[in-house]
């Protein structure tokens, strides 16, 4: 009796789910007078990402940003360094409310928050 398809219940994810994971972490206002506020794990909210962001990026979860789009600065430096960003999210900084909890999914563009 030939055996069948094998399949495996507990693989290690690609870096596709892994950029597509949801991962809740605590919000931070960023402007770049607030770059110290940065804390590891974090996801940053702010309304465009300039080069000054570049280097708190490394202690970032995510990113979400009012402005931008896929081919943004801050959408390609978030790519190199594997973290989760949707950009051109317009509104974010108005909508999410300081020490939210934010889920950002860089595939689909979603980001959800909760107090």
């Amino acid at each position: 009796m030939a055996d069948g398809p094998r399949h495996r219940l507990f693989e290690p994810l690609t870096l596709l789910e892994k950029l597509a994971a949801l991962i809740p972490r605590p919000r931070t206002m960023l402007e770049e007078r607030d770059l110290d506020r940065v804390s590891i794990g974090c996801v940053a909210v702010t309304s465009a990402g300039g080069p000054a962001l570049s280097v708190v990026l490394p202690r970032a979860a995510g990113v979400v940003a009012d402005l931008g789009g896929s081919t943004s600065h801050l959408a390609a430096l978030a790519r190199e360094r594997g973290i989760l960003a949707v950009v051109g999210a317009r509104g974010a900084t108005r909508r999410i409310p300081e020490g939210a909890t934010v889920a950002v999914d860089g595939i689909t563009g979603v980001v959800r928050w909760a107090r």
